[in-house]
């Protein structure tokens, strides 16, 4: 477009050129400099446009006495009152305390300026003998009502030499039982329902930082607490009590908040932008940091090509510096390269290959503002580092008036926790939070109508290795937030990418691979440009997300069910197919609590377990896709569980159903599922772990159906709820969807007959709340829970699910339809138990049968758990 301008321009004025050609015609603006409208449409790619709300949860019950019972906690603080009645607290639940940093009550001074004895702390305090099990961090709370909430000596001693002692404690604070946590104040959860000057910015980073450290200390439990602006007000007792009944409830999600009595927790749902005016008008300033390389370029290309705005762009690099005899755009790498090696005759080749990179980096931003100069954008630009406040300011001085802000500077240095140096802590978060802070500063005459920042979704979900950009990106986007509360005319966007396609961070070669081999989804580059563009007619929301619907970065479930395309799937348990041949299909499966609702009704000790019956529909769904058409399940054959599936700290956990098939006819598939252990690089650790196998075989009917005769019923007694004394954590820990057998018809040592009926109508999928199974689950499983009931009724073990010899398939079965279930003992191991279980309906037709059914002895109960003793047995009787 711009070379046919150019060429239509220089040909009128050659001497002797023809006549000019009409110009096509153009709609007129009578206004140049009005609002337009956004003509942009966002794509209905798999990379969603999300908002962030707050919305009510339910409070898990807690068990604070016996969580803190013995546990050493370490107290962040500088001698507050609420430090005070926080110990008070912990030493009624069993805890002790330990008091760092200064004023009164202090065992352990330290300076929370001085990294030196930040870092000394840790070997002092196990010096003391004074292992560390928790550490609550009260300092931002402590000076919450200082005038300048965000100063740099605060951020110094709240936010980054919490980074340190976290750092300095990491091998202590790596094991199961123990806590990090921080009570905050209207500043990571109340937000999101009303936007208000009560926001703490610095409130924010720890809690984008923690959302990280939740990723990387995957034993330890790490909760931000956010109190809403009137709760602070509240007598710190009721804020100390509230904060530890969170810490210690069931709920492992990172951040929630509390107002007037009621919790409140965080979830991205799915909405498409407000479709109005563009609020970036023809003839605007726009300010820009970071704007001549990567995705901010791509997006000012773009913006430029249809708005006609003038552009100042602060840069770090100083294009100056490119010397001329390598600007010259015919020299590629490799005799760029050369030219280098014969300038730095001594120099080491890391240092040759730094030169080398500068120079590509300086030639790409050249290239790049003289391209928009080219599409008619005016373009001043700045070499400017935007950590210096004076010459930010300096910078500004002369630019005149400014219309929009566009702060979109940012370096990523990932590193796992214990390796990230400080150094490197500064160049990241300050980039964006000092950056950020200084161009409100240098603004603050020239009231700008719009203030837009590039933050990242891992200010939402956390990453492991970035635990100084999650804490900066949580940090600016509310900053804008506490802003936009102070100048409510001004519109503020907060855009919360997901890593670009193309363009970006992510395009590093190494970054690239292990965000994908961790399941993220990438923003392709015109999609992102796209959704940029449909959000310049949206000033409703100030704060949105785009991002894929990845489970297995969302460890905390905040991804609404709203976000999954609602369908009916026939396979409800294999998901993604990423490898096939004629005999074999591998699926990629992300068990999530947010998706799999089922696995929150089978839970031991606060630990969701996937079902043995689970495992056995999964596989039958991937081995039937390798069957003949029309055939029908008939039986399964050597199953195990050699390692089962547990959901730890509510993390995602990824799982691999694999089906090959074996017979002739394709009428026999074995089956496995494992998973595959990765570090927080992404990268394969060790060989993948077996969890389920099995073999199934398929054919054109079920097997022939039978009907036995029902044996004589010893009727069993017991005042109260039978399923209320079953199903007891002790005993049976199934509840909901699996609290499947409502009646015990007869009970001997090495017999049980139970009544089996799946009523349940809660949902097992959230977005596929009744399924279509293979196998019945819930039925399966209530066969399984028999043979833990007969041992808890006799021999005070508890067993789980192991092996089964035999598994056949006669009848389809009927929701709400009653079933007896007949176990039997057979074998007495030392380490496994053997039944054989029939499913009948009460004409005593064959439905289902399991031969050989192993289950594994895995603990006692207490005395005071057994059940024996409340169970009275009666003579025998006939079945009708």
């Amino acid at each position: 477009n711009t070379i046919a301008k150019l060429g239509d321009y220089l040909a009128s004025r050659l001497p002797g050129a023809p006549e000019a050609p009409a110009a096509a015609e153009t709609p007129a603006v009578a206004n140049p400099g009005a609002p337009q409208p956004a003509t942009a449409v966002p794509p209905e790619g798999a990379v969603k446009r999300l908002v962030i709300e707050a919305v009510p949860a339910a409070q898990e019950s807690s068990e604070t006495v016996d969580k803190m019972k013995g546990k050493r906690i370490l107290i962040m603080t500088n001698g507050s009152r609420l430090a005070t009645i926080m110990a008070e607290h912990i030493t009624a639940r069993g805890g002790r305390t330990v008091f760092a940093g200064s004023g009164d009550g202090v065992e352990v001074p330290c300076d929370w300026q001085d990294c030196a004895e930040i870092s000394a702390l840790p070997g002092q305090l196990l010096a003391n003998g004074n292992r560390i099990d928790g550490v609550i961090h009260l300092l931002p709370m402590e000076t919450y009502s200082t005038a300048d909430k965000f100063a740099p000596q605060r951020i110094a001693s709240s936010l980054k030499a919490f980074f340190l002692l976290i750092q300095g404690l990491y091998d202590q604070l790596d094991r199961p039982g123990t806590f990090i946590a921080v009570p905050t104040v209207h500043s990571t959860v109340f937000p999101y329902r009303k936007a208000s000057t009560a926001i703490d910015p610095l409130m924010a980073g720890l809690a984008g930082l923690l959302k990280t450290v939740n990723k990387e200390l995957k034993d330890t439990r790490v909760k931000v607490v956010d109190f809403a602006e009137s709760e602070f007000q509240l007598a710190r007792e009721t804020i100390a009590a509230t904060f530890l009944d969170e810490l210690f409830s069931g709920d492992a999600q990172v951040e929630c908040g509390y107002a007037n009595g009621n919790k409140w927790i965080l979830q991205l749902t799915p909405q498409a932008p407000h479709a109005g005016e563009r609020f970036v008008r023809e003839g605007d300033t726009l300010l820009v940091t970071g704007g001549a390389r990567g995705i901010t370029f791509e997006i000012l290309k773009a913006l430029t090509a249809a708005i006609k705005v003038n552009l100042v762009i602060l840069g770090r690099s100083n294009l100056d510096d490119l010397d001329a005899d390598l600007a010259d755009p015919g020299l590629d790498t490799p005799a760029l390269m050369a030219k280098l090696k014969t300038r730095m005759p001594d120099a080491k080749p890391l240092a040759v290959k730094q030169a080398l990179n500068r120079t590509l980096s300086l030639r790409a931003s050249r290239a790049n503002i003289e391209a928009l100069r080219a599409s008619g954008a005016e373009v001043t630009y700045h070499a400017v580092d935007v950590t210096d406040a004076a010459a930010v300011a300096a910078a500004l001085a002369n630019t005149g008036a400014v219309d929009g802000v566009l702060h979109a500077a940012g370096i990523e240095e990932s590193q796992v926790l214990p390796k990230k140096t400080l150094a490197s802590f500064d160049r990241v978060f300050d980039t964006k939070v000092l950056g950020l802070l200084n161009l409100l500063q240098a603004m603050e005459d020239k009231s700008p109508r719009y203030f837009m920042t590039f933050s990242s979704v891992t200010a939402r979900l956390g990453n492991e290795g970035q635990v100084d950009y999650t804490a900066a990106n949580d940090a600016i986007g509310k900053m804008l937030q506490y802003y936009q509360a102070d100048h409510p005319e001004t519109v503020v966007k907060v855009f919360d990418w997901t890593a670009w396609e193309g363009a970006g961070m992510a395009t590093n070669e190494t970054v690239n691979k292990v965000l994908k081999q961790r399941g993220l989804t990438f923003l392709p580059l015109g999609d992102g440009i796209a959704h940029f563009m449909g959000e310049l007619g949206d000033t409703t929301t100030a704060e949105v997300v785009f991002s894929g619907i990845d489970p297995a970065f969302d460890s905390d479930g905040i991804l609404s069910p709203k976000a999954f395309n609602p369908v009916r799937r026939p396979a409800p348990f294999i998901d993604q197919l990423v490898e096939q041949t004629d005999k074999a299909r591998i699926y990629r499966r992300v068990l999530d609590l947010q998706q799999d609702l089922f696995l929150l009704d089978h839970s031991r000790e606060d630990i969701p377990i996937f079902l043995g019956a689970t495992g056995i529909e999964a596989m039958a769904e991937a081995a039937a896709t390798l069957a003949p058409p029309e055939a029908v399940l008939q039986e399964l054959r050597d199953f195990k569980i050699p390692y089962g599936i547990k959901i730890l700290k509510g993390r995602p956990k990824e799982i691999l159903v694999e089906a090959v098939r074996s017979g002739n006819d394709g009428d026999v598939v074995d089956c496995r599922i494992q998973s595959q252990f990765r570090n927080p690089q992404g990268i394969a650790m060790g060989e993948p772990t077996l969890h389920y196998q099995g073999t199934y075989r398929f054919g054109r009917t079920a097997p022939r159906p039978s009907k036995i005769a029902l044996p004589a019923f010893i009727p069993v007694g017991y005042t109260g709820d039978i399923q209320e004394l079953l199903y007891h954590p002790s005993r049976l820990f199934m509840d909901g969807l699996f609290r499947t057998v409502e009646d015990i018809v007869s009970f001997e040592p090495q017999r049980l007959i139970s009544r089996i009926v799946n009523r349940s109508t809660k949902p097992f999928f959230a977005d596929c709340p009744q399924p279509d199974f293979m196998t019945d689950v819930a039925v399966v499983d209530a066969m399984f829970q028999t043979g833990g009931m007969l041992e808890v009724m006799t021999t005070n073990i508890i067993v789980l699910p192991y092996a089964i010899g035999r598994m056949r398939f006669y009848r389809p079965l009927a929701k709400g339809t009653p079933y007896l279930c007949i176990t039997e003992k057979t074998d007495q191991g030392e380490e496994t138990n053997t039944y054989q279980l029939r499913l009948v309906d009460e004409a005593g037709r064959l439905h289902m049968a399991i031969d050989d059914f192993q289950m594994v002895q895995v603990d006692r109960l207490r005395e005071e758990d057994q059940i024996l003793q409340a169970l009275q047995t009666g003579g025998a009787r006939r079945a009708s």
